[in-house]
């Protein structure tokens, strides 16, 4: 401390000593426009309420005084209450909006009085000891709204019950967008610095579940204390722990240090080693450990009881972390490599712990104060995943030294083996892709098969010009199909995705195929729902064995449509499967029946009943037919199913385009969306213009 400085303390003593002479007239903080923020403290005056009695009313009149020091820290008392009394003036003609911050988490009981000319305005009570719902704006920090007539001046009065507590009270008044952007970058800061910590506990619990090593799960037991010690010195614990239990909350602080405090001293026996430390390191690391243990459950006693604790772990931390690192000296002598990183880390977690520690005591160094702690121990967990590196490394050596010799001969075992084994899987992997040649030659020709049996696009193109016709089977046969024909004046178009895909698929597309020729030249159906009838009961009459009424799981889906041009009337009757419309860029859809074709339901079942949907078609009018796969194909970030909604986004977007480019549009927001994903089942699109 310097000459001025000292002589600026006694001064401050004096002035404290006589209250009548330490009187000051509140000078208030005239707004600036474009300020984004404002430290207070410099316009802050205070009173000490040693009863912890006084009301704002016999408060505002009674002489206040400047801060020691030009900062506001309350040191500790027993139940001493202080109140702190800013002016803020707004010279301009519009009323302002500002928002006053404590970057203090841990004070226990604030009270918050607004005035204007003598008049209290409003009243806010909150705290770290009050449940968190009673703080005006949902932070980390109390943060307070505050309204700012236009050409008036505001006076703030606050009330600061310590209970206790030493309390550092920085002020800072903020613009709204400002308070956004720095607690988005504490944000940032908070996730990077506690990710590092769940980084860490994950990484040990695996390193711990491969090497059954007890000082990693010590080690994690102290990374879990810094992250409670920490979480309750940045309020994070209040918000989103114990929002409802502030005494829990308050009681995390002490307990997580005194917590941290036993697993470090545990973890620095087991990690340096018995053999590397001196009679004395070993009582030292035990004796703190036993107290640590001892102070834990008074953790949970009253709010004095913890004040105490709080002051002793305030002590106690730094104390940890010098017995450590002279531990970690005295093994440097018989372990220099292991020794070394255990040092370099603790020297590091020394810095940032030392900073929380003055800061208590009032020091305040800026950001440092904010940050160096996290700093400090991002520090020594990065440095400490080195130094378990080389501890695990020299365990590996040591066991790879005694298991040399076996591995030796192991290898010379693996050897022969190997000469076997190679020959063997060359045998196999010939015969295994002769036998894949063999099924994808069956495959191709059951395509052919397929091909020669299922109608061709142009079958669709004779009967609607003005169509379209995605198809992309997941194998190279498929389930899907699509069938048309002309019965009298009415055209009939069908979409069918049958059970399966692949070989399965390809056969039930078959037998599906020839059962709507013949329905379709034995019957001369024009009513689609009939027609759904009739399959049904064909389709169930071959599944069904007539020996032992064996069900096979087998169904198919159909969309079917008739449409009689001339009328401009089109008819529609689906199993599970709907018909979009879009007309005038709206669009509108028609539901199926909740049946499947031969589905469910046993072969002694009544007549299954579709309900069929009659359609006054406009020009112009746009009709979709499809299977599921294009809807249930899974990709995107992160994936998952493209789902209906999407895929009616992605025909809103397309049904207004030639009707000619719209497989290639279907194809290209599928490939979009699937990128790497495997294909998931056949998928058919059809859609038809309206003339």
């Amino acid at each position: 401390m310097n000459l001025i400085q000292r002589y600026s303390l006694w001064i401050g003593l004096l002035m404290l000593a006589f209250p009548a002479f330490a009187q000051v007239v509140s000078k208030p903080f005239v707004l600036k426009m474009g300020l984004a923020q404002v430290d207070l403290v410099p316009y802050a005056l205070v009173l000490e309420d040693s009863t912890g009695q006084l009301t704002w009313e016999q408060v505002k009149n009674m002489p206040f005084s400047s801060p020691t020091e030009n900062r506001l820290y309350f040191p500790h008392h027993n139940n001493r209450v202080y109140w702190v009394k800013i002016a803020v003036a707004n010279p301009y003609e519009v009323p302002l909006a500002r928002f006053l911050e404590i970057r203090n988490s841990t004070v226990n009981r604030i009270s918050q009085y607004i005035t204007r000319e003598g008049k209290l305005i409003e009243t806010i009570h909150t705290g770290d000891a009050q449940p968190y719902s009673t703080r005006p704006v949902q932070s980390n920090y109390f943060i307070f709204p505050i309204d700012l007539p236009a050409s008036q001046t505001t006076e703030i009065l606050l009330r600061i019950d310590t209970e206790s507590d030493a309390v550092n009270l920085p002020l800072v008044l903020w613009e709204s967008q400002s308070l956004l952007e720095n607690a988005q970058r504490e944000r940032w800061i908070f996730g990077l610095f506690y990710g590092v910590l769940l980084f860490t506990i994950i990484f040990h619990l695996f390193l711990f579940y491969k090497l059954n090593d007890t000082a990693v799960i010590y080690y994690i037991g102290y990374v879990v204390g810094v992250g409670g010690f920490m979480l309750s010195m940045d309020g994070l614990a209040s918000q989103y722990l114990f929002p409802d239990f502030p005494q829990l909350a308050n009681s995390l602080l002490p307990f997580s240090a005194l917590f941290g405090g036993l697993c470090l001293m545990i973890f620095s026996y087991k990690y340096l080693g018995k053999e590397n430390l001196a009679r004395w390191a070993q009582i030292s690391l035990a004796f703190i450990g036993v107290l640590c243990i001892l102070l834990m459950p008074l953790c949970f006693a009253s709010n004095e009881m913890i004040t105490y604790i709080i002051i002793f772990a305030s002590v106690m931390i730094p104390l940890c972390s010098v017995i450590a690192v002279v531990a970690g000296l005295v093994a440097y002598r018989t372990d220099p490599l292991r020794a070394k990183y255990f040092i370099t880390a603790f020297f590091f977690l020394m810095g940032g712990i030392m900073l929380i520690v003055v800061k208590g005591f009032g020091i305040v160094l800026g950001e440092l104060n904010e940050y160096g702690l996290k700093f400090g121990v991002a520090a020594e967990v990065v440095i400490f995943a080195f130094a378990l590196t080389v501890r695990f490394k020299q365990m590996d050596e040591r066991t790879q030294a005694m298991a040399l010799e076996h591995l030796q001969n192991l290898n010379r075992v693996k050897d022969e083996y190997n000469q076997t084994l190679q020959e063997e899987v060359a045998r196999r992997t010939e015969e295994l892709s002769n036998a894949n040649q063999k099924l994808t030659d069956s495959i191709r020709y059951a395509k052919r098969l397929q091909e020669a049996v299922l109608p061709r696009r142009f079958a669709v193109s004779n009967l609607f010009p003005r169509s379209s016709i995605f198809e992309q089977p997941r194998d190279i046969v498929s389930g899907d199909f699509f069938w048309a024909n002309q019965i009298g004046q009415t055209k009939m178009l069908a979409v069918v995705d049958c059970t399966g895909h692949g070989a399965h698929g390809a056969f039930m597309s078959i037998l599906g195929c020839r059962l709507f020729d013949e329905i379709a030249e034995q019957m001369s159906l024009e009513c689609p729902a009939e027609w759904l009838i009739h399959l049904d009961r064909r389709f169930r009459r071959i599944l069904i064995s007539e020996r032992d009424e064996t069900i096979y799981a087998a169904s198919m889906d159909v969309a079917l449509l008739a449409y009689n041009e001339a009328d401009q009337i089109l008819e529609y009757a689906g199993a599970r499967r709907p018909l979009y419309l879009f007309r005038n860029g709206h669009l509108q859809v028609y539901k199926g029946s909740p049946i499947a074709i031969g589905g469910t339901l046993t072969g002694k079942r009544q007549t299954a009943f579709f309900e069929k949907h009659r359609i006054d078609v406009q020009s112009g009018d746009i009709v979709y037919l499809f299977s599921d796969g294009y809807a249930d194909q899974f990709g995107g970030q992160p994936e998952q199913k493209l789902t209906l909604g999407r895929f009616k986004e992605i025909l809103a977007t397309i049904h207004h385009h030639p009707i000619h480019q719209q497989e290639q549009h279907l194809k290209s927001h599928l490939t979009a969306w699937q990128q790497s994903s495997p294909q998931m089942d056949d998928i058919l699109v059809v859609a038809v213009a309206i003339s």
